[in-house]
């Protein structure tokens, strides 16, 4: 610590005392700060709906004190200010709607000129979106160095927040008629590569690239080298033409592989998060293997193109790492031509080197974070490219009508829908439906007839390729999208919440009121009020907490009822025009479904109600009832009228009587290298001795000169054959370091118990997969040898320094170590900041994937301000909190660069004490300064990495816990008896269970609880579960659950064919014949054969009432001569079962037979009566 306030307090006092010296060139005080003038103010405050102003610096055309001014570039700028009509109150900084200047159009701008680019107006632009480059002042060398100091939050929350922006700016349907799933959890890649490459590798690279003002190493050598001698000069401009052109090719192959590689690992991604969010059937099915198999697949596809493109960064080091010794060659020669004919003197020539020398080791200290930048590229683009789609459907625009006094009629005129991805498949044709105001319109028919596309087209989620949408007398696609969904209440088939609280999930459906309208109602009786009619208020009150109970991930804390009957509340709190409900009760047992029914019913009265139904018992009393197949009307009517026809609909009631069968929807060169380094400063030093002789000696000079710049020639040779060949076998390590990190992490999250992940968001786990094994990159075999070279080179360095002049040489070894312990104290302050970062941003990155995922919700309620502020409030605290870390580390940064020249300037001086005494030689010299060049200039070539290093660090220390956590129930554990397969018969008996466990029972009551056990997802506190006589706890778990097959309430499958997912977990060599077997088995063999694809067609998962009676009649011919376990709320499920037993608040209330249970006429019978079709509802 003493280090860290010696090294910020000397860093404070040289920034002050650089400001002092250079002042003079700055328009603002060196005491007062320069804060933006009220234009500026003003035109930051404009940002408004996402869109993106660039500050773009104009080089002092107005400033007449610098020598950029000119008088007709700065003609041109007033002139088109007073066109645009924006008066300036100081004229050195500007802003312009479309800046033009000599012809050339910059677009929207703010010119600033020296002096008034500083850190107040970088950070205030940096949070109203806008990008900041300053002048040339000392203070914007106080913004590179933030740049360069740590992971500019600011810069990067800005960029991640348009991101999430623009997604949920998005129509829901893209191009290709699917959901949208560009956002940062599905792939998020894209937004870590853009922070790696932002911190101290965007600072380091924007040093060499960006800034193009004459305080950088590489232009200023150039311009040392022009003023010794002009044609010098142009033959040394070559050498950087040589290196833009082998960069910008090497930087494409690399940038197009990378991108081709992170489209491959994030389809890994999204197959890892259908993975995790889904464990409780992965783990049932046991199916971790073949899952983790076929993520392996992904990140191995992914790894060849990965490969490709750091074999071109590669070549790219390595040649950015040879070049400057070619230079150093060319140079030397020329400069002996020169020195000869007369042109140069010795000592223009030495400076002109040492120039090289200087600029030389600038390129090659980027070179080590050109992978960082090159991913940060391609990840960039991507985001780029989704931050600049324009949406055709904008939630957040302000055009469209706004109609007074809406009654609520809809009307599909002639509608036409195809999924672009899908276009030889019309999902409605030529539709013509009238919904009048104030009545029930209830939507049947089967699977794929187009009845959620209804309501999609209502909600503009799609746009119809034929006719039109009303709503009333106005056409739906005039009026403005976010008026539009306010007048919607939607409540769908899968309930969708929040993590928060119950209340606030419930005020969520009042988003569409401003902050006046909201502060007007009381917020908390409208939500009591909505629960109670949505039969909720009761089980609310009965939880600890009450209203102020946390819901979960997805609202997973609570039951599928209790979720649906919140969603219900959610829909009814808007008090809307128009109310849909895609079979909103669904998830509820007969008694909850009886009581929300009769509550909706309420709700319906006075608004136009539109019900998508597969339960038909809750549309019997609609006033009008459509039925759709094949995206066709086939019959409309009300209940009674269509049952006399005894058409499709008919068919369809009479498939769900309870007499009927139905069911539930469903990745040795080094020390060569470092040695070259020491032979590179006697070649440097025998150089500077050949250019330094007397004109007696000329011939000599050209001899020599040209002998030792063929020696740096083949030095350069040696250095790119060199590099690159370690740079070759560091890319198939690194590869394979990340897609065997990836791949064991991904194994180690599925091995873990389900309560393990009941702890955990998925979003949470996701986030460790993609960017913890990458962020282990950071110590890949790169960076080592990187270190490995430092400190051979430092050695190296230091012994030939010492041999050939001690006591230089001890005067370079007490120097070395200042930089290389400010960069190692640096690298501690980074692990620590990046320990810190990690816990703050947990938050946001749950709250990202949650809102994404849940887009269709999001759109439906109007949710994307609410989203957007609370986002961007909780990245800009982030920011906030990490800004003390990054100042900290920007020191001692700028502290290790910055010592480089006053230690040469120390060497130089004492050398030349000895030259003069003739103590030592030339030759002697230069050797030892180069020596100290070289070993300083690798110090800081590694240090740059010190981020990577960080991250890399704290990663492991997280994948290791991980990896050695044993999980009390191990799914992969080969312990435990193995039962014989003849002796598995199947007998099942529960004794002094401590926990719910119920069949038939309401919601909440743990009917679920009962799979768990058995499937060993939990293990009891007490008592114990027997199969055929044996306690499952000591049984094999694999062999176990192998002999379970469980059919859940929610379909699950997994990105893939149709044939993927029936194979998924099978014993290896499964033939056609088995998979034809089962599907016929499971009466879905003649619908797989009528698909286009057949069994390669990619699934869905949705289930209706006209398949029911089909999934009965497979699931009662798959329960011949196995235990089955029915947990129902369709009771007609479970009609012949042998055993049924009925549990009410924990207690078995009932059990026996359908025909027992109906003839005592108690619960069982209540609720038998209350599902059939025949009982008003």
């Amino acid at each position: 610590m003493p280090f860290v306030l010696l090294s910020t307090g000397l860093g404070v006092l040289i920034g002050w005392l650089a400001y002092f010296i250079l002042s003079s060139s700055c328009r603002c005080s060196p005491w007062e700060p320069c804060w933006p003038s009220g234009d500026l103010w003003q035109a930051l405050n404009t940002s408004i709906d996402g869109n993106l102003f660039h500050l773009k610096p104009v080089a002092h055309v107005c400033y007449k004190n610098e020598p950029g001014f000119n008088q007709d570039a700065c003609d041109s700028l007033l002139h088109h200010l007073r066109d645009s009509g924006w008066r300036a109150s100081q004229p050195d900084i500007e802003f312009h709607s479309d800046l033009s200047l000599n012809g050339t159009s910059f677009g929207p701008a703010v010119t600033a000129s020296a002096g008034v680019m500083n850190w107040n107006l970088y950070a205030q632009a940096s949070q109203r979106g806008y990008i900041a480059l300053g002048g040339d002042c000392p203070t914007v060398g106080v913004v590179g160095g933030f740049l360069q100091g740590g992971d500019i939050p600011d810069f990067l929350s800005i960029n991640k927040g348009l991101g999430v922006d623009n997604v949920l700016e998005f129509d829901v349907v893209t191009a290709d008629g699917e959901l949208v799933k560009a956002n940062r959890y599905q792939n998020p890649d894209l937004f870590w590569a853009l922070r790696g490459g932002g911190g101290g590798t965007f600072g380091v690279v924007t040093r060499a690239t960006i800034r193009v003002f004459p305080d950088t190493p590489v232009v200023t050598s150039e311009i040392i080298i022009k003023a010794q001698y002009w044609k010098l000069g142009l033959i040394m401009t070559s050498t950087v033409v040589v290196m833009l052109l082998t960069g910008t090719a090497g930087g494409i192959l690399a940038v197009r592989n990378s991108k081709s590689s992170m489209t491959l690992y994030n389809s890994g991604s999204n197959l890892a998060e259908e993975s995790i969010g889904s464990i409780r059937h992965v783990t049932a099915f046991g199916i971790q293997n073949a899952l983790a198999d076929k993520y392996l697949g992904f990140l191995r596809q992914g790894e060849k193109p990965g490969i490709k493109a750091r074999l071109a960064i590669s070549f790219m080091i390595s040649f950015m790492n040879g070049l400057p010794f070619l230079s150093y060659g060319l140079c030397f020669w020329q400069s002996g031509r020169y020195i000869i004919s007369g042109h140069m003197s010795p000592g223009a020539a030495v400076t002109a080197t040492m120039a090289i020398v200087i600029g030389g080791f600038s390129i090659g200290r980027v070179a080590p974070s050109l992978q960082s930048f090159m991913a940060s590229t391609a990840s960039a683009s991507m985001i780029i490219r989704s931050m600049q789609r324009a949406s055709p459907e904008d939630p957040l625009s302000t055009e469209g009508e706004r109609p007074e006094g809406v009654k609520g009629e809809v009307s599909f005129n002639d509608v036409s829908l195809v999924y672009p991805s899908r276009q030889n498949v019309a999902v409605l044709k030529h539709v013509c439906l009238k919904m009048p105001a104030g009545k029930t319109t209830a939507i049947v028919g089967p699977t794929g007839s187009g009845k959620s596309s209804i309501v999609g087209l209502v909600e503009r989620f799609y746009r119809p390729i034929g006719g039109n949408i009303m709503l009333d007398e106005h056409d739906i696609q005039d009026l403005n999208l976010r008026w539009l969904r306010s007048q919607l209440a939607y409540v769908g088939q899968e309930p969708i919440l929040f993590n928060t609280t119950i209340q606030e999930n419930i005020s969520h459906g009042l988003a569409y009121l401003d902050d006046a309208a909201r502060s007007s109602r009381d917020i908390k009786a409208a939500v009591i009020e909505a629960t109670k009619d949505a039969n909720a208020h009761d089980f609310i009150m009965a939880l600890p907490k009450g209203y102020d109970t946390m819901v979960g991930e997805k609202g997973l804390q609570l039951s599928g009822g209790q979720r649906q009957r919140i969603a219900i509340a959610r829909a009814l709190i808007r008090d809307p025009t128009i109310l849909i409900l895609d079979e909103a009760t669904s998830a509820l047992n007969s008694r909850a479904e009886k009581l929300v029914q009769k509550a909706l019913t309420k709700a319906a009265k006075g608004r136009t109600t539109i019900v998508i139904a597969h339960r038909l018992s809750t549309i019997r009393s609609a006033d009008n009832i459509v039925v759709l197949s094949a995206g066709e009307i086939v019959e409309r009517g009300d209940h009674d009228s269509l049952m006399a026809n005894q058409g499709l609909y008919a068919n369809l009631v009479n498939g769900q009587q309870l007499t009927e069968e139905k069911t539930d929807e469903d990745d040795d060169a080094l020390i060569e290298n470092a040695s070259a380094s020491s032979w590179q400063a006697i070649f440097f030093a025998k150089l500077i001795e050949a250019v330094s002789v007397p004109a007696s000696q000329y011939n000599k000079l050209r001899s020599e000169t040209s002998f030792w710049a063929l020696m740096y020639l083949m030095l350069g040779i040696v250095a790119i054959i060199s590099w690159f060949g370690q740079g070759a076998c560091f890319v198939f390590s690194s590869e394979r370091l990340i897609r065997r990190a990836k791949d064991t992490t991904f194994r180690s999250i599925l091995r873990q118990e389900v309560s393990f992940f009941d702890e955990r968001s998925t979003g949470d786990l996701t986030t460790i997969l993609s960017q913890d094994t990458t962020h282990l990159g950071g110590l890949d075999a790169a960076v080592l040898g990187s270190m490995i070279t430092f400190t051979v080179t430092i050695i190296g360095g230091l012994a030939l320094s010492v041999a050939i002049g001690w006591k230089l040489g001890l005067v370079c070894a007490a120097l070395i170590p200042i930089t290389v312990g400010s960069g190692y104290v640096r690298l501690i302050i980074l692990s620590l900041f990046d320990r810190k970062v990690r816990q703050t941003q947990a938050e946001s990155a749950a709250y990202a994937n949650e809102a994404v995922r849940a887009i269709r919700t999001v759109a439906s309620l109007g949710l994307e301000n609410e989203v957007l502020q609370r986002y961007r409030a909780i990245l800009e605290r982030d920011a906030a909190a990490s800004l003390r870390s990054i100042l900290q580390a920007s020191v001692l940064f700028a502290l290790s660069q910055s010592l480089l020249m006053p230690t040469g300037a120390l060497v130089f001086w004492y050398s030349s004490t000895l030259l003069a005494t003739g103590e030592y030689t030339l030759t002697q010299c230069f050797i030892c300064f180069s020596a100290l060049v070289t070993g300083a200039q690798t110090a800081g070539a590694v240090f740059n990495s010190a981020p990577d290093m960080s991250k890399a660090m704290q990663a492991g220390r997280h994948l290791r816990n991980l990896f050695e956590r044993v999980p009390p129930i191990d799914s992969y554990s080969t312990e435990g008896r193995l039962l014989p397969a003849e002796a598995c018969r199947g007998a099942i008996e529960i004794q002094d269970v401590s926990q719910f466990v119920a069949l038939v029972g309401p919601s909440g009551c743990g009917k679920s609880t009962v799979l768990s056990l058995l499937e060993r997802f939990f293990d009891p506190e007490t008592g114990q579960i027997q199969v055929d006589g044996s306690s499952i706890t000591g049984l094999n778990i694999s062999q176990y659950r192998s002999c379970i097959a469980m059919v859940g309430q929610e379909p699950v499958v997994y990105s893939g064919t149709i044939r993927e997912n029936l194979v998924l977990g099978a014993a290896e060599g499964v033939t056609e014949e088995a998979i034809v077997q089962a599907c016929k088995d499971a009466n879905i063999y003649e619908f797989i054969s009528s698909l286009q694809d057949g069994f390669a067609t990619v699934v869905g998962a949705q289930g209706n009432s006209q398949s029911e009676r089909i999934v009965q009649e497979a699931l009662d011919r798959a329960a011949k001569g196995r235990t089955t376990i029915s947990v129902a709320h369709r009771l007609s499920t479970i009609k012949r079962a042998d055993l049924i037993c009925v549990m009410d608040q924990g207690k078995l209330v009932e059990k026996g037979t359908h025909e027992q249970l109906m003839a005592k006429r108690e619960m069982y019978y209540d609720l038998v009566q209350a599902q059939n079709l025949d009982t008003v509802s």
